[in-house]
């Protein structure tokens, strides 16, 4: 460990509750600022530490820190209850971290001076603070619609609302006397030696806003700004609530992360206390809201802990448990594990991929420990006890962290991605810094040692880091875990150049048009320099290059649509290129530099030549083949790619301007598709007017590559359609491809003699079937297990489909993709099951009558209503209305469920 050595106060050695970590000093290094616990009726005290334990200084508190009532404490107390009232952040960029700290009446600051001027002792004030003084540099009044309740307890973090500089956000409530709670949201900004009112959001109860005990940080909407996220809604960048889900209500914990990597997105894990409808624990698009699973105990639970992250490097994503039985995977399946841990808070402790646990120990919790996921049971087991350092002073029993669990702070800050846990000696005489001494096991692909940036380096991290609340571990907004792919770049780019554009500076030239900034001054473009288009850059007229311009690095970090016109110009040299953000980069015009492509997020969109440089394509979080060619990394357009074109993870190809828009693309030198990427095509009605991939070269596709399919108008007529085409050697086949087609599209791929060629067949139109029972696969198109009209059949899109004596042979039906119908009747003495990986769809409806069961264990998704009329219809699955289901996903209509007997 560590050492940092901190002094006792004027009222003695203090406890330590929380440490907020931040340069105070400028030097590189994380600084700290600590609180100082104190008996009820005794003041409180925050204090500052560089590195090497330095005392910078001291602020007292004041009297309105004696009452410590865990709800509502006095104004000026700190770390009580689920509020913490403080963070440290470099709010103006200069390199030196600020203090912001809820205050009032009476509070000594590090420079001696005094806070008044609040009308009662329930005014509150956010000031803003000199990191290396104490000294207070401004101070606004904080937003309390309903003062006569009392003062405000909350959260604050840093949030960058804006996409390029940080604000504060404080979420406090107060009680009233009836015991209901009110609460404000107020975002402020600190610039230019102003602190400004950003906006702020009453719960005044007119939208659903279900809380936890901490917040979180994090760009959900991937618009490159971030949101305010709760457990159970999230308010957007600028204030406004983005979303809420109804059933959920207060919670004690909740992790939010790319926990399923096949999925485009974000999600979070919630875990419920006291729910009203049974729900114990859910998993939901954190962008959207979208339930993706839901979990109910067998009545009304307070489901006190849960945790996610990769705990079994032998299962793919993040697991995720609680205190409800069962392990579950990253989309929900529950693991087949013999025991389950208590669930703590997660920590990257050692050397390899996937997450430790900070360990619960005691009754209350705060002798600190590290425990690792036992993957041949499910239970764990202690890899160090930190409470009891032999080789610290005082051992055993020489260090403490807060009740419940929770470490003053854990985190990445000594930068080798790794997290260090920060506990306090149990005499307050030095913060202990732990980090592992494990070697990196975690090797790629090739052996060599896997390299993740600094944690502190991705946003979502950083920001989440930032706050306190009840503690929970950081999460970085891409997967962390066994068989990640390397991680996203940061928006934090070091550059010599930032474009602005707008009127009057579209052009980029070499060293005439003040089209760029540095260090926020206008200037002019020279040869050799960094240059970057982000957020800020004025996208809504094109870039125009002119002549030869050969910048050391471009990188394009945008959710912006770009355009950078290369008709009289070109980039050339050994610059690289770096696409990332949602927005796309439209390029045209030929250029020959030498540097690589890569491209993390949004579409490179090339209608032109790249003649020299190679390009690799990796989907990031947003991609892969569930995206559907329409979010996350991907190329595009109907230029060419003269080199190599690698297909990451999640990489996509999307011929044309994108999804909606066909077009050819060329690739003059190969393309290799990776597990997980995809090819996504628009075809027409006319073959010739579809998308197509020119490959002159070799193709390779290796694991499970997606083919995505879209109809340009409507549905996709009976016909060959080239996809690609290649000129070399083939490596992989048909069995590499998973082909995606609009629901009730029959298919065959052909991969091999130089082309990919899908083939839709002529089939009959609709009609009325009856299960056949001379084979179990429900098929489209395909298995003649029906008859029609007496003779044998296939069944087509639209079919309205029977189960009846007839078909008792074969009892159970294996539905093997989406199939439409018109109508599902099951009229049978004799029980059926429906069951595969398919699924009944489209707007008919399903009719159980006679005395036998039906037994559905499929996920479908129809429309149409479901009707019981005699015997047993037995499900796998309920879901709310609108979302797939056994019995489909129509909507919550009493029509649409009806029982008539049975």
């Amino acid at each position: 460990y560590v050492p940092v050595p901190i002094q006792a106060t004027p009222d003695g050695p203090l406890d330590v509750k929380f440490v907020w970590v931040g340069d105070l000093d400028g030097n590189g290094e994380y600084d700290f600022v600590i609180d100082r616990q104190s008996a009820e009726g005794a003041r409180q005290f925050l204090e500052a530490y560089k590195r090497d334990g330095t005392f910078l200084w001291r602020i007292d508190l004041g009297p309105n820190s004696y009452y410590k009532y865990n709800i509502e404490p006095g104004s000026s107390a700190i770390s009580i209850g689920h509020g913490d009232n403080v963070t440290v952040y470099d709010m103006d960029g200069d390199g030196k971290a600020e203090v912001l700290l809820r205050t009032s009446n009476g509070v000594v600051f590090g420079n001696g001076a005094v806070a008044s001027g609040g009308a009662s002792n329930n005014v509150q004030f956010l000031s803003v603070l000199d990191g290396m003084t104490g000294a207070e540099l401004a101070r606004a009044t904080a937003p309390n619609p309903r003062l006569s309740d009392g003062p405000m307890n909350g959260h604050m973090g840093i949030l960058y609302l804006d996409g390029q500089r940080p604000s504060v956000v404080w979420a406090a409530k107060n009680r009233a006397a009836d015991e209901s709670f009110h609460g404000v949201i107020t975002a402020w900004d600190w610039r230019n030696n102003s602190l400004t009112q950003r906006w702020s959001w009453v719960d005044g109860g007119g939208l659903h806003a279900p809380e936890g005990h901490q917040i979180r940080v994090a760009d959900v909407d991937n618009d490159g700004k971030d949101e305010f996220i709760d457990i159970g809604y999230v308010l957007d960048d600028n204030g406004t609530q983005l979303f809420n889900i109804p059933e959920i209500v207060h919670g004690d914990r909740f992790h939010l992360t790319d926990i399923d990597p096949d999925r485009p997105g974000l999600e979070n894990f919630i875990i419920q206390q006291n729910n009203g409808t049974g729900l114990a624990t859910a998993l939901y698009n954190a962008g959207t809201g979208a339930i993706i699973k839901k979990w109910y105990a067998g009545g009304v639970v307070d489901v006190g802990r849960g945790v996610a992250g990769d705990f079994d490097p032998a299962v793919k994503g993040c697991e995720f448990f609680s205190t409800q039985p069962g392990i579950f995977d990253c989309k929900g399946n529950q693991l087949n594990y013999a025991n389950k841990p208590f669930p703590p808070e997660a920590i990257w402790w050692d050397g390899d991929l996937v997450r430790e646990f900070v360990s619960t120990i005691g009754s209350s919790a705060t002798s600190p420990g590290i425990d690792k996921f036992n993957t041949a049971n499910g239970s764990s087991g202690r890899v160090f006890s930190l409470y009891s350092d032999a080789n610290a002073p005082n051992s055993p029993y020489n260090n403490y962290i807060a009740h419940g669990g929770r470490p003053q702070f854990w985190g990445d800050i000594l930068g080798d991605w790794r997290e260090e846990l920060l506990c306090v000696a149990t005499d307050n005489s030095e913060l202990r810094i732990y980090s592992a001494r494990n070697a990196d096991t975690a090797k790629t692909s090739n052996g060599a040692g896997f390299r993740i940036p600094t944690l502190m380096q991705n946003p979502q991290y950083r920001c989440q880091a930032t706050t306190k609340g009840y503690v929970q571990a950081s999460y970085v907004d891409y997967y962390l875990g066994t068989g990640m792919t390397p991680p996203p770049p940061s928006p934090m780019v070091d550059t010599d150049l930032v474009w602005r554009g707008g009127t009057g500076t579209t052009t980029w030239d070499n060293g005439v048009s003040s089209s760029w900034t540095a260090n926020g001054a206008n200037t002019t473009y020279s040869d050799g320099k960094a240059v970057r288009f982000d957020i800020g850059a004025d996208a809504t007229t094109p870039v125009v290059l002119s002549g030869t311009l050969s910048p050391k690095d471009l990188t394009v970090f945008s959710p912006k649509d770009q355009t950078i016109d290369g008709t009289l110009g070109s980039l050339v040299g050994t610059m690289k290129l770096v696409k990332s953000g949602k927005g796309s980069l439209t390029l045209s015009g030929s250029h020959a530099f030498t540097g690589t492509t890569t491209i993390w997020d949004g579409a490179l969109i090339l209608n032109g030549t790249l003649s020299s440089s190679p390009v690799t394509v990796w989907g990031g979080t947003y991609g892969g083949p569930a995206a559907a060619g329409l979010t996350g990394g991907r190329i595009g357009g109907t230029g060419t790619f003269s080199q190599a074109v690698t297909l990451g993870y999640r990489g996509a190809i999307t011929p044309g301007a994108g999804m909606g828009n066909a077009g050819t693309l060329t690739l003059g030198n190969g393309l290799t598709a990776q597990d997980g990427s995809s090819l996504a095509f628009d075809l027409s009605n006319n073959p010739a007017t579809s998308d197509r991939i020119a490959v002159s070269g070799n193709l390779s596709v290796s694991g499970k590559v997606g083919i995505v399919i879209k109809a340009l108008n409507g549905s996709i007529p009976a016909g060959s359609y080239t996809l690609l085409t290649y000129t070399g050697a083939l490596t992989g086949g048909a069995s590499n491809f998973d082909v995606s087609v609009p629901p009730g599209t029959p298919y065959s791929l052909t991969v091999g003699s130089g082309s990919i060629s899908l083939t839709v067949p002529v089939t009959r139109a609709p009609g009325a079937i009856v299960w056949r029972g001379s084979g179990a696969a429900w098929d489209l198109a395909s298995s003649q297990n029906w008859l029609n009209g007496g003779s044998p059949d296939i069944f087509v899109a639209g079919d309205a489909v029977t189960f009846n004596a007839t078909g008792a042979a074969a009892t159970t039906a294996t539905l093997t993709s989406a199939l439409p119908v018109s109508g599902v009747t099951v009229n049978a003495t004799n029980n059926y099951t429906l069951s595969g990986s398919g699924f009944i769809s489209g707007t008919g409806g399903l009719t159980k009558s006679g005395t036998g069961t039906l037994t559905i264990n499929t996920s479908n998704d129809y429309t149409g209503a479901t009707t019981v009329n005699g015997g047993v219809l037995a499900v796998a699955s309920l879901a709310d209305g609108g979302t797939p289901s056994s019995i489909g996903a129509a909507g919550t209509g009493a029509s649409n469920f009806v029982l008539n007997g049975g």
